[in-house]
């Protein structure tokens, strides 16, 4: 029988990818308890996630037809997803140092869509409304400490913008990665962009549209109704 050459890895190979990374990490801080060496492995492991999410939003940007109904759909599982975040992650009903990832992809696909008023205005106000929408995204991202908050902006731009190259794609996020993640944790992190370098351009076939959305509020609660009714 022969053999399939690899052709790649498409959009939904990605996200299963990423879902599988943000279970692990989940699941190591919600549930380690008092062993922090496996807490340690599952945080490892889960740094690929929220990089592969960043590449999908910025190619999800690119095209979707309805960016007003992406952004709510993002600020929704937000608001959905903030008490389980919670719950499972921080053992609280409330914890303000800290806000789920969903709120930085809306910020991230907010600053994308607030640039591109100015596409087709020339070069110079095109880059001014980026580097004003990137300061802005950020400046909103670190004030209600959202996950990865300033990184996780300049990612999603930086994918976007450098959308024409992979190798500047990754050489960009690198220096992000330098600049943002501690050395103990770079290897794991830059693990990501040998699963972005695979993508193949195809979107592939999701097990239903909001399987993947839907998925992230559903664990962590899971895990928090866990971690209280079984281990407390």
């Amino acid at each position: 029988m022969k053999s399939r050459a690899f052709s790649g890895l498409d959009g939904t190979a990605l996200k299963w990818l990423a879902v599988l990374s943000m279970t692990l990490d989940h699941m190591g801080i919600a549930l380690a308890g008092q062993a922090p060496r496996l807490e340690e492995m599952a945080i490892q492991a889960g740094r690929p996630a929220f990089i592969i999410f960043s590449f999908l939003l910025a190619e999800g940007f690119v095209h979707t037809r309805d960016r007003k109904r992406y952004l709510l759909r993002l600020l929704l599982l937000g608001a959905v997803s903030e008490i389980p975040y919670d719950l499972a992650l921080w053992g609280s009903l409330v914890f303000m140092p800290r806000q789920n990832v969903f709120w930085t992809l809306a910020i991230g696909l907010a600053v994308l869509w607030l640039s591109s008023m100015a596409w087709g205005k020339g070069q110079f106000w095109e880059d001014m409304a980026l580097a004003w929408a990137v300061f802005l995204g950020s400046i909103m991202a670190w004030i209600l400490h959202t996950d990865y908050d300033v990184m996780g902006v300049l990612l999603i731009v930086w994918f976007f913008w450098s959308r024409d190259s992979r190798g500047r794609q990754m050489a960009g996020a690198l220096v992000i990665f330098l600049m943002f993640v501690g050395q103990e944790l770079f290897l794991a992190t830059s693990l990501s962009l040998v699963f972005i370098w695979g993508y193949n351009g195809q979107r592939g076939r999701n097990p239903h549209p909001m399987f993947f959305y839907w998925f992230y509020p559903v664990h962590l609660a899971v895990l928090a109704g866990i971690r209280f009714m079984i281990l407390k």
